[in-house]
């Protein structure tokens, strides 16, 4: 809001939504006080009516004083089962308006049921003629079929929006597919646990998630009984050192939620750290090098191939960097495994994947689109491509320009 110049917009709006709660809440207030005041007027008339009436007949000796009380007790009598079914029917609407709430909220579904047990394997991944949808009308993957082999480092490239993260998010049952299926070590993922699944398979992504307490127990959350060694390890292991040097109370430095007091860079390294720790069966990087510079990353590559060899490993990235040196490179567009094969052999294909590769020459990287046309960042490319531009503008006339 502040970098929007919108603070004056936003407390006029939220000024307008208070004004509308209260109007509401004064006029159910004034709805139940006026009932309240005609209820009390009616019961104060009926006992003035009884004790003035009462009071006549006394005078002219037809009623004793003990007559007169008799009545006016009747009365309490009268009106107190009254008052008592008309707060009763009150809190009845409450109660039946509370119920119908809590019904909605357990219609959603929130709970996931509860599956089989992953059974120890070498970690395994078939996707088999995968179909999703997060619409009817539109298809996000088109019979999907790849496998992660147990041990390799297969990547998953493509265009923005072809439907590589959505992968990873059916691999951790986040959704169900719509059509075909996926297994780990030949076990059916729809009938597995989703937490037992979750457990096994490790996720670094671009935006990963930070909670507000020390920098050791975000390290540790996937895997709670981690030692302080351990989190120290894999905390250097990841980059983490200088973050260490400069925060005060190193690993016991309280960060704020969303990472807030953590560059991007920290929170990336924080979850590499995580997911060491945790030393899971599967490993997923969706993007998880997209907040460092590129002598970190090489830095990250190099600890990650150490710590992690023989696990099964699927990388997702827009960087050639991060996946040239994959053993299998899957490139998935609009839904559809359009590629496939070692980089070598995609290279020399000519195909999107050579794009990506030929686009990262000379230390720059570029973003291939759908149709293989390839988006120059002359800022990131260098002066070099600048130039380039400028002496083809010198070529045509000033008017052409």
């Amino acid at each position: 809001m502040k970098l929007s110049g919108a603070e004056k917009r936003e407390v006029e709006r939220l000024k307008a939504t208070s004004d509308k709660a209260y109007s509401t809440y004064l006029d159910r207030v004034s709805m139940e006080n006026r009932y309240l005041f005609w209820q009390s007027l009616l019961v104060n008339i009926g006992q003035a009516l009884i004790l003035g009436i009462g009071g006549w007949k006394v005078w002219a000796h037809r009623l004793t004083p003990g007559d007169v009380v008799m009545f006016v007790a009747y009365l309490d009598r009268i009106y107190d089962p009254i008052d008592s079914l008309t707060s009763s029917a009150t809190k009845l609407q409450e109660h039946i308006t509370s119920v119908a709430r809590a019904l909605r909220l357990l219609n959603r579904g929130i709970e996931e049921p509860v599956g089989d047990t992953l059974l120890a394997g070498p970690g395994k991944v078939e996707f088999k003629d995968v179909q999703f949808r997060y619409v009817p009308e539109h298809n996000v993957l088109q019979g999907l079929s790849m496998t992660l082999h147990p041990g390799c480092v297969t990547a998953l490239v493509g265009p923005s929006g072809a439907g590589k993260t959505t992968t990873v998010d059916l691999l951790m049952r986040l959704y169900e597919p719509n059509g075909g299926s996926i297994h780990i070590d030949g076990q059916m993922l729809s009938n597995l646990d989703p937490a037992a699944v979750r457990r096994e398979i490790g996720v670094v992504s671009a935006d990963g998630t930070v909670f507000r307490g020390t920098l050791a127990d975000n390290i540790r959350y996937k895997r709670p009984e981690a030692t302080d060694e351990e989190v120290a390890s894999a905390t250097l292991a990841a980059g983490l050192g200088p973050a260490l040097d400069r925060l005060p109370d190193g690993l016991n430095t309280e960060v704020g939620e969303h990472g807030v007091g953590l560059s991007a860079g920290e929170r990336q390294r924080l979850q590499i750290a995580r997911m060491l720790v945790a030393n899971p069966r599967i490993l997923v990087f969706d993007e998880a090098t997209a907040n460092l510079d590129y002598a970190t990353e090489s830095d990250v590559k190099e600890t990650l191939n150490r710590k992690l060899k023989g696990k099964t490993t699927l990388v997702i990235a827009h960087r050639y960097s991060m996946v040239k040196d994959a053993d299998y490179v899957y490139v998935l567009d609009r839904g559809k495994i359009v590629e496939q094969g070692n980089p070598t052999d995609l290279i020399l294909a000519g195909g999107w994947f050579a794009q990506l590769a030929q686009a990262s020459e000379g230390g720059s990287e570029h973003e291939v689109k759908a149709t293989g046309d390839v988006i120059i960042d002359y800022e990131s490319a260098g002066s070099s491509a600048i130039e380039d531009e400028e002496d083809d503008g010198e070529e045509e006339s000033d008017g052409d320009a």
